[in-house]
């Protein structure tokens, strides 16, 4: 007994040694100073430096990596920052309190943070031109080739800023409602590891599967041959979820035990480092399962559950359990929580749980909401190795600009950006896109198919990777062979700009034709049907380039009569959609038609309002009735109105919203 608890304490020492060890470079992001300054204070990270002036009401930000610039200035009332004191200071975070409430923070991987005790508006105005500037669910991002910024929005309610640009820059405005906190994070936040891209070759191991559900293969390992060939151009090895005899618990079992331990065995002996397949998206554990669907904006799609507040603590454990038992050189999260703030969390925990072993983020989609595309979070992506993206993305998406902007990690998390492209696949205009983003393509063998979209190379994909693509790859050696690649990426993009604009263009035509039409044809319906073809607004859409002219689902479908067209909203709820009469009229009947092509149900409430100020409900719907193509009819005592809205609460089927069609009568 004696034995073991000394065994015991030399292993808890070992281990809080092990967590109290400085990270190496380039993840060892530190405050590096903060202190007094003009009346103000001014801290400086690793990548950034935040210049707080209570006085004017500003907290400046410049860049330190990628290029030593001064990128814009957030403003806020002075009231909010008079008499800003800091109480805390450590290597992570530089926390500041004002009388006002106003809480600031100041975090090592180049974050501000601020907290804030009332509805409050905001401006952020960046004194630079960016090549891309996007904003989708709340956040917005502005970056060039040598870096910038991104805005994100937290809070109970989504908020879009106004973005409008001007001279040589562009500003961003927020209404900040009350207890709502904004993250402003500065790219790059840390060196990029150009030694680490030169040397790391990465394979993935997709089997074949049987049936129908992701995870089940008939050859979830790969053979002695495959590795010992892949190892030829490859030295680090993905295994992915077929490995686990699926993955709702905290102590998952693998498929094969006695061949997973011999497959890594060899791996280590080939000389690759492996890393194993874990998501914090789909980890069973770390939710709360719902009772019933939830009418609250909360997402009950992942898992049938929300997330536990311990949710990181829990994953965290199973990360552990899972590197200690299988001795691995690191992980491969497949997505993450669905929630920015845990989503953060999440990451630096993982990196100092990792230290120098590797961290590989699969990261399409997520920490932002489903379909948030163009924006995602570069202090959580910064904590790691590598990123992937592009699944599911085909070519109308994945273009120069997607490669650069989304893809590539360079000079905005600085992260080894890699192309996931099941659907975009490979070829050599493909490989001469990456590269000029530098961007890098994993190799995938195997034979996995998922909906209908292959996760290997074919035959003819292979010989072009390998005869075309790797020694290209080979002849980039750090930033000045980038550079002369760069070039040629910036005129992709500016080829891809225009003919973008030139579609848009077209498109916007084609509808505007339709609509016309659509009028025409209609006749005494229109003119019986308030609603008919009238100008409304909506708290969002999809604006993918996809639906009946390629821009998406904008508002106009829902009134355009047509149950076949439809208004589309991407998380989070609550998503509204407005119909302006253009006066006002008598009106006694609402009818709403939901998008109804599978069974499914939506929850939501009508209100009508003479000015758009005062709003009276006058219809919900919070059963689970099925949505049919005879829609809901709505009738309630005359009342004088101009403007109706409906907003849309859930979707028992999956994240989106939708509305084919509003009448008013």
């Amino acid at each position: 007994m004696k034995h073991l608890l000394q065994a015991c304490a030399v292993l808890a020492a070992a281990l809080t040694a092990a967590a109290a060890a400085p990270l190496q470079a380039p993840f060892d992001m530190r405050v590096e100073s903060c202190a007094a300054h003009d009346g103000g204070w001014k801290a400086v990270t690793t990548g950034a430096v935040f210049d707080v002036r209570p006085d004017a009401g500003e907290i400046a930000f410049s860049q330190r990596i990628g290029a030593q610039r001064s990128l814009g200035v957030l403003r806020v009332p002075a009231d909010l920052l008079r008499s800003l004191k800091r109480v805390s200071r450590s290597g992570e975070v530089a926390v500041f309190e004002a009388p006002s409430g106003l809480r600031v923070e100041v975090h090592c991987d180049s974050v501000l943070s601020l907290t804030f005790p009332r509805p409050q508006s905001i401006a952020i105005s960046g004194n630079f031109r960016p090549e891309y500037l996007q904003e989708q669910q709340g956040a917005a991002m502005a970056l060039d080739e040598r870096g910038g910024f991104g805005a994100y929005f937290l809070a109970a309610r989504q908020v879009h800023p106004t973005v409008t640009r001007g001279g040589g820059g562009f500003t961003l405005r927020y209404d900040m409602p009350a207890d709502s906190r904004l993250l402003l994070s500065v790219c790059p936040p840390r060196e990029y590891n150009w030694r680490q891209d030169c040397s790391d070759r990465i394979v993935h191991y997709f089997p074949s599967l049987i049936g129908r559900d992701a995870g089940w293969s008939d050859h979830p390992l790969p053979s002695d041959e495959e590795l010992t060939s892949w190892r030829k151009f490859a030295n680090v090895l993905v295994l992915h979820l077929e490995t686990w005899n699926g993955y709702t618990t905290a102590r998952p079992e693998l498929r094969d035990p006695k061949r997973t331990h011999e497959v890594l065995a060899l791996a280590r002996k080939l000389g690759y480092r492996t890393l194993l397949y874990c998501s914090p998206l789909y980890f069973s554990p770390a939710y709360v399962p719902f009772d019933k669907l939830p009418d609250d904006g909360s997402d009950p799609f992942i898992n049938g559950g929300k997330l536990r507040d311990n949710a990181v603590d829990l994953f965290l454990d199973h990360t552990r359990w899972m590197l200690d038992t299988l001795d691995l050189d690191g992980v491969y999260w497949d997505g993450v929580f669905l929630d920015v703030p845990k989503a953060w969390e999440c990451a630096r925990r993982t990196r100092e749980m990792l230290g120098s072993r590797l961290f590989y983020f699969h990261a399409t989609f997520t920490p932002l909401p489903w379909h948030s595309l163009g924006v995602y979070c570069p202090f959580v992506d910064t904590w790691t190795d590598y990123i992937l993206r592009g699944e599911c993305q085909d070519r109308r998406r994945v273009d120069p600009i997607y490669l650069r902007y989304e893809v590539s990690g360079l000079n905005i998390s600085n992260a080894i950006g890699t192309l996931c492209y099941d659907a975009c696949r490979v070829d050599k205009t493909m490989i001469d896109w990456a590269l000029q983003a530098n961007v890098r393509i994993p190799y995938w063998p195997g034979a996995q198919t998922v909906g209908g979209r292959p996760y290997f190379l074919s035959p003819e994909e292979d010989k072009v990777y390998r005869e075309y693509y790797l020694p290209r790859l080979a002849a980039i050696h750090g930033p000045e062979d980038y550079a002369r690649l760069a070039p040629e990426g910036f005129r992709s993009r500016e080829a891809r700009r225009a003919e973008l604009a030139r579609q848009k263009q077209a498109n916007e035509a084609a509808l505007a034709r339709y609509l016309a039409d659509q009028k025409a044809k209609a006749g005494p319906q229109a003119a019986a049907n308030l609603a008919a073809f009238k100008p409304a607004t909506c708290s969002d859409y999809t604006a993918r380039p996809e639906g009946p002219h390629g821009l998406g689902y904008p508002v106009q479908y829902a009134t355009d009569l047509n149950p076949d067209t439809y208004w589309a909203a991407d998380l989070p709820p609550a998503q509204w959609l407005c119909v302006d009469l253009e006066k006002v009229q008598t009106i006694r009947t609402v009818k709403v038609t939901n998008y109804h092509g599978d069974k499914r149900f939506y929850h939501y409430y009508v209100e009508v309002s003479p000015d758009g100020k005062t709003w009276q409900k006058v219809g919900e719907k919070r059963n689970d009735a099925l949505a049919t193509a005879a829609g809901d009819t709505y009738a309630f005592a005359p009342c004088p109105a101009r403007y109706v809205r409906v907003t849309m609460l859930s979707n028992s089927a999956n994240c989106g919203v939708h509305i084919a069609e509003i009448e008013v009568y």
